[in-house]
Formats: structure tokens, C-alpha cells, sequence
């Protein structure tokens, strides 16, 4: 490094001097221009004899003018000259300064080009290191990633059955509250139906009683007529014995004829009246037989449907399905939490990453400036045994 740093000081001392000379050319130039219109100034004023009093003037003036720039550059070029001498004092001190045994510096690049090989090497190993970590720590996540999607698909499977399952079991809830509402009207039919039974049993007991009635009356009738029947002698007129006998004997006979004819059509009124009651206690019976059956198909129905209640509500109870559908809940938020860890794990890898390419790009940059120094040094080391 001080070989370097001397050689651009080196450099700096020769490019003061040379601008210092340019400046000194520059200044003679200058100084030689106002002697030439010195020298040019006679001929001039020869040419013009009516103005020779005011050209006099003019060049006696241009001439102090003259006079004065010239002793200002004097002393600009004496300060030139001393800067120049020290700068040249300097230079001289430079390259005795530089001028260095030429093995201690094939040492010095060769511990240079080692120290850079060294760094290389060192980068390739980190920058190799890093890779192989990154890799592995990818793949390691990839599939830690890939079991835990497995595990949320697996959840998400078990979940959508509980759902599924609980969406049955409301429904089967429904269906049994349906068959609730359906056994609710059953027993409300059955009762109806027990009420119209005894209603019926009831009425039927009124018609039993009525043709019972109504027999004994028919029987009673039926002998009647077949006592008139058997005996014409009470149905035959008496012998009239007198107009007002035999006016008796007709009006009897009349009325005895009206109270048979009263009694055929009482008598097939009662036997009417027992046709219908014989078809309206076949009805009540029918309907009685009808009503116990129902009774029967309703107790069948009504035990089943509290078997199938008591099923359900058995299922339901073994199922648990809410604390299922809790632990999913709680399995579900316990891989989101892990999926945030990791994804901020890859944050933090990333950055890692991005702070290690950032060193690899120091290192870079490092190499280059001491490969851009050695060759520096080289080119003024070679400068100067060529000099």
C-alpha cells in the first residue's frame, strides 16, 4: 500500500509540473508579444507625421503599461521557477522513496495474489455454504410444508364430514321432530277416534235398545194379526139386529180394518226401522273394526317412531359431534399459527440470503480493488525500471 500511494503521489508531482511548464510557455509568449509591438511601434508612428504628438503619448503609455506586465510576469515566473525547484525537490524525494528492492516486492504481490486467491476461495466456500444450507433448509420446509398440507387437506376432509355429519343429525333432528309432530297428531286422531268409538258405541247401544223395542212391538203386532187372522169370526160382522147395530158393527168393523191397516204399516215401519238399524249397527261395527285398526297401525307407528328417537338420541350422544367439530377448529387454528411461523422463517431465510449476497458482493468488490491496486502497482513498478 505505501508503494501505491507513493506512486500516485509520483503521478500527482508530474502532472503539477507539467502544467507548471505549460503556464511558463504560456507567460514567455505573452511577455514576447508586447516587445513586438514595441519594436513595431516606430514604424507606425513614421507613417502618420499629423498625429506624432498624440501616437507619442499613446505608445509612452502603452510602453509603462508594458513595463508593468512585464515586471508582473517576472515575478509570476520567479514564483513559478520556486514552485517548480520544489516540486522537483519533491520528486527527487519520491523516487528515492520508491525505488524498493524488486524480490520484496515480487514478495508483496505474490502475498497479494495468495491473499486474493485466499478471499476467492473463501467466497466460493460462504457463497457454496450458503447454497447447501438454503437448499436444504428449502426442502426441509417444502416438505414440512407438504406434511402439513396434508394434515389442513386431512382436517378439512374430517371437518366437512362433521359438518356433513351434523347437517344429517339436524336433519334426523327435523325428522324427528316432524315424526313428533306426526305421533302429536296421531294421539290427537286417536283420541278422536276413541271419542267417535264410544260416541258410536254409544248410539249403537240407543239402536240395540230401539230394535230391541222395535221387535217386541213387531212381535207383539205380528200376534195381534195373527190372532185376527186365526179367529174371522171377530172380524165378521154381527147379525144386524137393528139399523143402529149395524151402523155400530160397520163403524167397528171400519175401525178394526183401520187399526189393521195401522198395524201392517206399523209393522213394516218396524221392519224398515230394523233394516237400517241392522245396517247402521254393521255400520258402527265396521267403523268400530276400521277405528281399532287405526288404533293398532298408530301404537305400531307410535313405538317405532320412539325407537327411532331413542336411536338418534343414542348416536348422538356417542357421536359428540360438537367436540369434534372443536378439536378441528382447534387443529385448524394450531396450522395456521405453524404456517405463519414458517412463512415468516422463509422472511427471515430470505433476508438472510439477501444480507449474504450483499457480503458476497463486498467481498466482490474487495477482490476487485485489490486486484485493480496490484495492477496499478505493477504498471508503476514497471514504469519506473523502465525510467
Amino acid at each position: 500500500m505505501d508503494v501505491i500511494l507513493h506512486l500516485s503521489g509520483v503521478k500527482e508531482l508530474k502532472a503539477e509540473l507539467r502544467e507548471e511548464m505549460r503556464n511558463n510557455i504560456e507567460l514567455q509568449r505573452s511577455l514576447g508579444k508586447p516587445e513586438e509591438k514595441e519594436t513595431d511601434q516606430p514604424v507606425q508612428s513614421s507613417t502618420g507625421p499629423g498625429d506624432e504628438h498624440l501616437d507619442f503619448q499613446e505608445q509612452r503609455d502603452a510602453l509603462e503599461k508594458a513595463k508593468l506586465v512585464i515586471m508582473e510576469k517576472d515575478e509570476e515566473l520567479k514564483k513559478k521557477a520556486d514552485e517548480i525547484a520544489q516540486l522537483r525537490a519533491r520528486l527527487g524525494d519520491v523516487e528515492q522513496t520508491v525505488v524498493v528492492p524488486s524480490g520484496d516486492t515480487d514478495e508483496r504481490v505474490a502475498a497479494l495474489e495468495s491473499k486474493i486467491a485466499e478471499l476467492v476461495d473463501e467466497k466460493a466456500q460462504v457463497v457454496e455454504a450458503i447454497q447447501a444450507e438454503q437448499l436444504a433448509v428449502v426442502n426441509e420446509k417444502d416438505q414440512h410444508i407438504s406434511q402439513l398440507v396434508g394434515e389442513l387437506e386431512t382436517a378439512n376432509n374430517d371437518l366437512r364430514d362433521a359438518r356433513n355429519r351434523i347437517q344429517e343429525l339436524g336433519e334426523k333432528e327435523e325428522e324427528i321432530n316432524n315424526l313428533h309432530n306426526v305421533i302429536a297428531d296421531l294421539r290427537a286422531n286417536l283420541a278422536t277416534a276413541k271419542k267417535e268409538k264410544e260416541e258410536s258405541e254409544w248410539h249403537l247401544g240407543e239402536h240395540k235398545e230401539w230394535l230391541s223395542n222395535s221387535k217386541e212391538k213387531v212381535a207383539y203386532l205380528e200376534n195381534q194379526l195373527s190372532l185376527l187372522s186365526s179367529d174371522p169370526d171377530r172380524l165378521a160382522p154381527p147379525p144386524p139386529s137393528s139399523p143402529k147395530m149395524r151402523t155400530g158393527l160397520e163403524n167397528a168393523d171400519e175401525s178394526a180394518k183401520a187399526q189393521i191397516r195401522s198395524l201392517e204399516t206399523k209393522l213394516q215401519l218396524a221392519n224398515q226401522s230394523f233394516r237400517n238399524s241392522e245396517a247402521e249397527r254393521q255400520k258402527c261395527e265396521q267403523i268400530s273394526r276400521d277405528t281399532l285398526k287405526r288404533i293398532v297401525q298408530l301404537e305400531n307407528e307410535n313405538g317405532r317412531l320412539q325407537g327411532i328417537n331413542e336411536e338418534l338420541t343414542t348416536k348422538l350422544r356417542e357421536s359428540a359431534s360438537v367436540q369434534v367439530l372443536e378439536e378441528k377448529d382447534a387443529r385448524l387454528r394450531d396450522l395456521a399459527d405453524e404456517r405463519s411461523r414458517l412463512q415468516w422463517r422463509i422472511g427471515e431465510l430470505s433476508q438472510w440470503w439477501s444480507d449474504a449476497k450483499w457480503k458476497i458482493g463486498e467481498l466482490e468488490a474487495g477482490v476487485a480493488h485489490q486486484r485493480h491496486l496490484l495492477d496499478t502497482a505493477n504498471t508503476k513498478i514497471q514504469s519506473l525500471n523502465e525510467q
